[in-house]
């Protein structure tokens, strides 16, 4: 891929007319249209593309080079894919000492979500790497459709959702070693927990640091493997701190809530209640009755 191609099937080189375009003619009824395909071998000095939104997905293979995107925590290299999501703000930029090259495409239509969904993206997670060459030689198939005079957009979506095929398929296959990555990610996030669930201002941000990865991706691990959010598993730790701190020693209440991350006692105390069924003090007069 020599030179750089960057088309719209069959429309003027303007995306958001071909958009307008296709959402008063075609879009409503179609699962999927292609807004335009295009390849770039960036400039060291090409301005950064956004921060801005779009009402479309754009998705980019990056063929050689690296960058940066703001849904990544990351450097992104070949072999990444990497989906801009519509309504969702986004910025990327290539690095000036390695300029990427990239093919992309852009599209909408009533299926894209769904394909996006098959193909393993999301906005919390908009990032694939890929070492496979059919992949790469898919994308670089984009250049065929530019041959096809009266039907190119047949030819366009033909191309695209081959793409998507080689993605699904790829990501259901790799699916196994993928929940063992998030389990890992999990246990980590849960030891990281226990040693700082005392510190009053830990929350989904530190965490997130700690294990270099995007906060809504965390999020959604906690969601996904845990079937609770970050806050609930959060409490529900400290709230088993507090248990046993109650149980265990002869601590103030007071003190025990500045222990589990609580600087507010009476906070604390409500908290305590909501979670466990009693104030703290009936809980602990209720255990050491118990234990008589």
């Amino acid at each position: 891929m020599a030179d750089n191609f960057e088309y719209f099937p069959p429309l003027p080189n303007d995306v958001e007319k071909s958009l307008i375009y296709y959402s008063s003619s075609l879009l409503a009824d179609s699962g999927l249209i292609v807004l335009t395909l295009g390849h770039e071998q960036c400039n060291y000095d090409k301005p950064p593309q956004g921060p801005k939104t779009t009402s479309y997905y754009t998705m980019h293979y990056i063929l050689n080079g690296e960058g940066t995107f703001s849904g990544s925590p990351g450097r992104l290299k070949a072999g990444d894919i990497f989906v801009i999501f519509p309504h969702t703000a986004f910025s990327y930029k290539q690095d000036p000492g390695n300029p990427w090259e990239y093919i992309w495409a852009s599209f909408a239509g009533l299926n894209a979500g769904d394909y996006m969904r098959r193909c393993g993206f999301s906005p919390e997670r908009p990032v694939y790497h890929t070492d496979d060459p059919e992949v790469r030689t898919a994308f670089e198939n984009f250049r065929q459709v530019e041959k096809f005079a009266n039907s190119r957009d047949i030819k366009a979506v033909s191309e695209l959702t081959g793409v998507f095929a080689l993605i699904a398929e790829a990501r259901a296959s790799e699916e196994p070693q993928q929940n063992a990555g998030q389990t890992h990610y999990i246990e980590s996030a849960k030891a990281y927990i226990d040693a700082h669930y005392s510190d009053s201002v830990f929350g989904l941000k530190e965490l997130s640091e700690h294990l270099c990865l995007n906060q809504n991706y965390v999020s959604r691990l906690f969601s996904r493997i845990l079937n609770m959010p970050f806050s609930r598993y959060l409490i529900i730790l400290r709230m088993q701190k507090a248990c046993k701190l109650i149980q265990e020693t002869k601590l103030s209440y007071g003190a025990i809530s500045v222990m589990v991350g609580y600087e507010d006692p009476m906070y604390f105390s409500r908290l305590f209640k909501k979670y466990v069924g009693y104030p703290p003090r009936e809980f602990r007069k209720y255990n050491f009755t118990k234990d008589t």
